[in-house]
């Protein structure tokens, strides 16, 4: 399932649900598409307990930037090429990115990859 923000169904509750999280963008070809990863998703990826701050969640998209942007790259390949809304990013989409090398997995401290070994960040 993909999830987008649609700025006509819901001109004023759209940027209301997003206007914490972080936005980010991703590159198609030579366009730059405009992506939000939710705060339920950078809590739920890091294990974040409720209330987490701003500053948690800022650092939480830091450590799993790349696991985010495959999510949105998979959500981006699958809908309509005219869409021009942003990309939300939610924790369902960051479980269904495939494992991958390099990539850390969810619900880790983002410090192993998907073989099992550290990070360059800790070697």
């Amino acid at each position: 399932m993909t999830t987008e923000i649609d700025s006509e169904a819901a001109p004023s509750a759209a940027p209301a649900a997003v206007a914490s999280s972080v936005r980010f963008e991703i590159r198609s070809g030579v366009h730059l598409v405009r992506c939000i990863v939710s705060d339920e998703a950078l809590d739920a990826v890091s294990g974040l307990l409720d209330p987490s701050t701003p500053a948690l969640r800022r650092r939480s998209f830091d450590r799993f930037r790349t696991l985010i942007h495959e999510a949105a790259l998979i959500q981006h390949q699958a809908r309509s090429p005219v869409c021009v809304d942003p990309i939300l990013v939610t924790s369902a989409d960051l479980r269904r990115v495939p494992p991958r090398t390099g990539l850390p997995k969810f619900g880790t401290f983002g410090r192993e990859s998907v073989t099992g070994r550290p990070t360059e960040v800790e070697a």
